[in-house]
């Protein structure tokens, strides 16, 4: 059976192979295409391999990554480079590689930095689940060469494949690729249950928690100067709104802090877009800003000689948003997105309702939303009045007791050792 498994397996690879390569003769896309980053110096012998999407991600396993990589020689491969900036801030000697999916980018890959085991972070625990590009054709080349390939904190979307060669990719090799890893840790009964229904081995899946209830115990952060003697000298309210995704959440967050304003005239709003390198998104968000009569500037305008001096602040760089939390006196969290890191300063939090069940962070937030440790509002008015009894100290919130959730970080590095 194993080894009819293993036959069918190349058939099927070598099918798939033959049909994107006619594909891309037919579209005309050839190797000069192909774009690798990081092409000069020497070959890197002994890398452990790090397949990491977006920031989210990163955060969840950071600690667990600086924990498990120790001192050795560490790639990050993402399929977003704009994160490669943050990635370099908590890992400043790793290599950052962003990958495209091409077949002939992985054999280079493996020759300039040789692997000696994987892991990816979180997504995708089925291919093409998640919203980011890791191919099969990767996993498969590691696991050709003997390398040991693992998943932490594994989460699965049940996204749509998003084009044809997805649906072909996924209909042919889901159970080949959830099999490829040696372990995969998930943070749910039901994300196991599902792996295991689309062809796992349940032998090699293990429920572990969260591992971003963990992190919440790490409150370092990196900050510049002129930042930290801004906030040490700043004597006027912050509301810091973080992962503000949306159109329509723009506008709920900026009609709440015109109403905070009425009263609380000096007070200062830190906005983070979720996607700003989506230069769409951030045209939205200005736009509006301006209708408002509003002042604003960037977060990559701000430094040594061009201080904050607007009404708002709009965060463009990546991998700063703890810091802004940590120094505000109140925060908002976008839909759907990390309400752990804010109330791991013991900051008021507020969100609005409506979460995704698909998402890593429901979950979290259906938890604490029962406990009562964030304030869940349903309109601008109550934002900006919830914002304003925060203010005055006349908020009733439960304080989150990390040791009830958090656990998972040391069931993950005793499996993968």
């Amino acid at each position: 059976m194993k080894i009819l498994r293993v036959v069918l397996e190349h058939f099927f690879w070598y099918v798939y192979i033959f049909m994107v390569k006619a594909n891309n003769l037919i579209r005309g896309v050839g190797k000069d295409e192909i774009l690798i980053n990081n092409q000069n110096g020497n070959v890197i012998d002994g890398c452990v391999w790090v397949f990491c999407s977006t920031i989210g991600e990163f955060n969840a396993c950071k600690l667990f990554l600086t924990k498990f990589i120790d001192s050795r020689d560490v790639l990050f491969i993402t399929d977003r480079g704009c994160y490669s900036e943050a990635f370099k801030r908590e890992f400043p000697n790793a290599y950052v590689v962003n990958i495209s999916g091409n077949l002939e980018e992985v054999d280079y890959l493996i020759k300039k930095y040789i692997p000696t085991l994987f892991i990816a972070c979180e997504i995708p625990c089925s291919p093409n689940d998640a919203p980011c590009r890791l191919s099969y054709a990767l996993i498969r080349k590691l696991k050709e060469k003997g390398i040991k390939l693992y998943l932490v904190n594994g989460w699965l979307y049940e996204y749509a494949a998003s084009c044809m060669q997805d649906k072909v990719e996924r209909f042919l090799f889901q159970k080949y690729y959830i099999n490829s890893f040696e372990i995969i840790t998930v943070q749910t009964d039901k994300i196991k249950q599902l792996l295991i229904e689309k062809g796992g081995d349940s032998n090699k899946i293990h429920v572990t928690g969260n591992m971003k209830f963990d992190a919440v115990i790490n409150n370092d952060f990196n900050i510049d100067s002129y930042v930290l003697d801004y906030f040490s000298k700043n004597l006027e309210r912050i509301v810091t709104a973080g992962c503000v995704t949306e159109e329509w959440e723009y506008e709920i967050v900026l009609d709440a802090y015109t109403k905070v304003l009425v009263s609380n005239p000096n007070t200062k709003l830190i906005i983070a877009p979720r996607h700003p390198e989506k230069s769409d998104q951030l045209e939205l968000l200005v736009n509006k800003i301006i209708d408002l009569q509003l002042t604003f500037m960037y977060r990559s305008m701000w430094n040594d000689l061009c201080p904050f001096d607007t009404q708002i602040l709009i965060i463009n760089t990546f991998g700063e948003l703890k810091s802004f939390y940590a120094y505000a006196d109140v925060c908002y969290v976008g839909v759907n997105h990390n309400v752990l890191e804010p109330l791991s300063f013991n900051k008021p939090v507020i969100v609005l309702d409506n979460w995704n069940k698909q998402y890593p962070s429901f979950p979290v937030f259906d938890v604490l939303s029962i406990e009562r440790m964030i304030n869940v509002c349903h309109s601008a008015q109550e934002i900006s009045n919830t914002i304003i009894k925060s203010f005055n100290n006349e908020l009733i919130v439960n304080q989150l007791n990390i040791s009830n959730f958090s656990g998972a970080l040391n069931k993950n590095l005793e499996l993968i050792k």
